[in-house]
């Protein structure tokens, strides 16, 4: 996240964090652990989500699945296509389970 815009969008570019973890599912997918730091990421060179990387993309950010609405602003997301989603990571690492299936 680059920077929130009102109260209920982000402003986004894609980064790639360090993956310190490759477990194979199958030849077209694998679960991933990434480390996650504060610290901000050089934008991706070639993005796949994000069509304006220098100035980052607005997305508009949701509540989490939570009837608490604490919880649901604690793990709010939003959606990068109709098949991926980005939310917010409170760990210092993140397991992903990830496919490049077409």
């Amino acid at each position: 996240m680059i920077a929130l815009v009102g109260k209920q969008s982000v402003r986004v570019r894609e980064v790639h964090p360090e993956i310190i973890n490759r477990d194979p599912i199958s030849g077209m997918s694998e679960d991933r652990v990434y480390k996650i730091t504060s610290e901000i990421l050089p934008p991706a060179p070639n993005s796949v989500f994000i069509k304006d990387q220098e100035n980052g993309d607005i997305k508009r950010i949701k509540p989490g699945y939570y009837q608490d609405e604490e919880e649901a602003k604690k793990h709010c997301y939003f959606d990068l296509r109709s098949y991926a989603s980005a939310y917010k990571c409170n760990e210092e690492t993140e397991k992903v389970y990830e496919s490049w299936y077409y």
